[in-house]
């Protein structure tokens, strides 16, 4: 989902400066200041490229080819970002030569193979996951033509720690939401008979099988819009990310995904480069707030906040922002008061369910902060009332409901009632947010947490693990959010350890 939204958004983007490739160019002098070869081929790009030959670029063996699925295989949005003209060229000229490659085919279904070498783990999560989907982040290239693949497949067979995989996928061409197209004409490379997919096309993985000569076929129907939970939530996420330009949305994209410091890098380009609408300004410094919030830098959150609430369009989510700032700073009185007066504003002007949800949903965790639990659940359980009519089932929000209720639970001592909750919210969080997530190791931990108040100190440790590698990950080290794991890791390892010695 993320990927192909990710794909309207820079696809969206203005590529027409010249100074645009240049941010390339310059990136690529850096990375390939040793490679005389590699700077031929830059030299090449920054005098000779044109959207036209992008398909030709893309299918030569150089830099370009390997720095752009690198950068789509690890989710390196900065690379991304500086190759975005590079990627709507590549999308749209698929996009132009999809409708003329359809009319030549004689059915409504075709099938495509990719040969790859993947690591054991990789395709164990593969097995693990029949009837599921699976997403091609990068640019997808495939063959009709079998013996093609199965000779990719079998480059590394045998290989200790590979797998050799043919992917054989159906297509049903009436069905595909991602343009895809013969490129044999345009391409660097003859004689492959490559079908080119425009990156995040999703399949859903019908079965398996080990061929005879040692090589995992493994079968994929590319999947249409037949998963409805899926359709909804990224219908919802499209409008939720929606700012006054592509890069801003791009920011709330980042955001979302829990990157922070990238969200930011994509929010100063804004504020330095092209922002002059005062009220964009206002929803800039909001979403610099919430992801303070997430950061736990309270003081510089509020400060974001105090700066939006002039020109902001929305006066009850600056009221609601700085309410729950006021919460975590301690001041009680005042956020109760702001809180309040955003739930009016929503109630008196265009009531949003999803809005009066959030309202909610603050004041639980101004309650919860002040030990008033019983109100904190009752204003949680509004929340997630509101919010399971309002949003789809998937969503991030309804999972930080039940997140919230498990806490309450977990403080008033009902670790069965908690442990559901956490459960039901990780159950969400694994379908609509990344692995690796920083809101991901929060619920994890929580059920560590939950655990531990159970005495089940052994079963809690892979979670608090689990929580620590994640945080690690998302958001370093010496983050506060990934210390605090670190010692609840050590601790429960200290008392699993006295009760052995005893």
């Amino acid at each position: 989902m993320y990927v192909r939204l990710l794909r309207e958004i820079l696809v969206s983007m203005d590529t027409s400066n010249s100074d645009i490739r240049r941010e390339l160019i310059i990136e690529c002098c850096k990375r390939y200041a040793n490679d005389s070869l590699e700077l031929t081929y830059v030299d090449e790009l920054d005098v000779e490229y044109t959207a036209e030959r992008a398909i030709w670029w893309y299918t030569r063996p150089t830099f370009m080819y390997r720095m752009l699925n690198q950068a789509l295989f690890t989710q390196d949005v900065d690379i991304m970002y500086k190759m975005r003209f590079f990627i709507k060229d590549l999308h749209q000229q698929l996009e132009a030569l999809h409708s003329d490659y359809i009319k030549t085919l004689s059915s409504k279904c075709i099938t495509v193979y990719r040969g790859v070498s993947l690591p054991d783990d990789t395709f164990e999560q593969i097995q693990q996951n029949i009837d599921g989907l699976i997403s091609f982040n990068t640019f997808l290239s495939t063959s009709t033509e079998r013996r093609v693949a199965l000779a990719f497949a079998s480059q590394k067979l045998k290989q200790p720690g590979i797998q050799s995989v043919l992917f054989n996928m159906m297509i049903d061409i009436e069905q595909c939401r991602s343009p895809f197209a013969d490129i044999q004409q345009l391409s660097e490379v003859k004689g492959e008979k490559e079908i080119l997919f425009s990156m995040g096309t999703m399949f859903r993985i019908h079965n398996i099988e080990k061929l005879s000569n040692g090589i995992w076929e493994v079968k994929l129907v590319l999947n249409a819009v037949d998963d409805i939970q899926l359709h909804q939530l990224t219908e919802h996420m499209r409008a939720e990310l929606q700012g006054p330009q592509p890069l801003f949305t791009l920011g709330r994209l980042m955001k979302t995904l829990g990157q922070y410091d990238k969200a930011k890098y994509f929010y100063r380009i804004l504020m330095n480069e092209v922002m002059s609408n005062p009220a964009d300004i206002a929803q800039l410094y909001s979403d610099l707030g919430t992801i303070s919030m997430d950061e736990r830098l309270y003081s510089e959150a509020f400060k974001y906040f105090q700066k939006s609430i002039m020109d902001h369009p929305d006066t009850a989510q600056c009221y609601s922002n700085l309410g729950l700032a006021y919460g975590e700073l301690g001041q009680y009185e005042k956020a109760h008061e702001h809180l309040h007066h955003a739930l009016e504003l929503d109630r008196n002007t265009n009531p949003s369910l999803q809005n009066c949800a959030t309202r909610f949903n603050n004041l639980g965790t101004v309650y919860y902060k002040q030990k008033h639990f019983d109100e904190a659940k009752q204003h949680y359980e509004q929340a997630l009332k509101l919010r399971m009519q309002c949003l789809p089932a998937t969503h991030d929000h309804i999972a930080q409901s039940y997140s919230n209720i498990g806490a309450v639970l977990y403080v008033k001592g009902d670790y069965t009632g908690a442990y559901d909750s956490f459960i039901k919210a990780f159950e969400i969080k694994s379908t609509s947010l990344p692995s690796q997530h920083p809101s991901m190791a929060i619920t994890i931990n929580n059920i560590a947490r939950v655990l531990v108040g159970q005495g089940l100190y052994e079963k809690a440790i892979p979670y608090a693990v689990q929580a620590v590698d994640i945080s690690r990950k998302a958001l370093t080290n010496n983050h506060p959010q990934t210390q605090e794991f670190i010692n609840s890791l050590q601790s429960i390892r200290r008392k699993l350890t006295s009760l052995k010695n005893k």
